[in-house]
């Protein structure tokens, strides 16, 4: 069966001003790194049809409706960054998936904001990784960015292909992102998508 789909890249609008941004002093060589997500565990996954997260909200008084059971496609949702803040772990260059603090802003922004408006037409996969901090777009040393940006991508890449082996079951998909998570989608279209029908 041919697979098709759909590549919608949110393009991030950075006015953000540089000297409100939180400064991570240490250098990434110097830095904790959380454990890498095991996307066979369900926990590490923000989003899924298979349960309840934020993603399946609708707004009141619509005749909108969730109608993820019965949708003939799904969507591959990479979230922005929301990491921003001062970290409130050792984990500074790179978000923990265990953080239940960041987990929830997570579900109560970009995933109840963004990913529930694709409800009503797919089935919601979006899953949970080690988000490079905000900083790493601004350092002024670009390799200790780059090396935060990589580590996120490598779980995007393996929660991707975790799920066309597991979720997708030759079904269309579409892949949807914002800031840092286009940044993600764009190199997962380049390697694993582009020129490989």
């Amino acid at each position: 069966m041919q697979r098709y789909f759909v590549f919608i890249l949110l393009v991030i609008a950075t006015s953000a001003c540089h000297k409100g941004i939180y400064s991570i002093k240490n250098d990434f060589s110097k830095a904790n790194i959380p454990l890498a997500p095991d996307y066979s565990n369900l926990s590490n996954w923000a989003s899924l049809p298979t349960k309840m997260d934020a993603a399946d909200s609708i707004p009141q008084r619509s005749n909108l409706r969730e109608m993820q059971s019965t949708a003939k496609a799904d969507v591959f949702f990479i979230y922005p960054t929301i990491f921003t803040d001062e970290p409130t772990n050792q984990y500074e260059w790179n978000a923990d998936v265990k953080d239940e603090i960041l987990n929830f802003k997570i579900q109560q922004s970009t995933i109840l904001n963004q990913a529930s408006i694709f409800n009503g037409s797919c089935k919601i996969y979006a899953p949970y990784y080690r988000q490079a901090h905000l900083y790493s777009f601004y350092t002024p040393n670009k390799n200790d960015g780059s090396k935060a940006l990589d580590l996120a991508y490598q779980d995007v890449k393996a929660a991707f292909e975790y799920y066309l082996s597991n979720f997708n079951d030759g079904r269309p998909f579409v892949i949807a992102s914002h800031s840092q998570g286009s940044y993600h989608a764009e190199r997962l279209m380049k390697e694993l998508i582009d020129g490989k029908p």
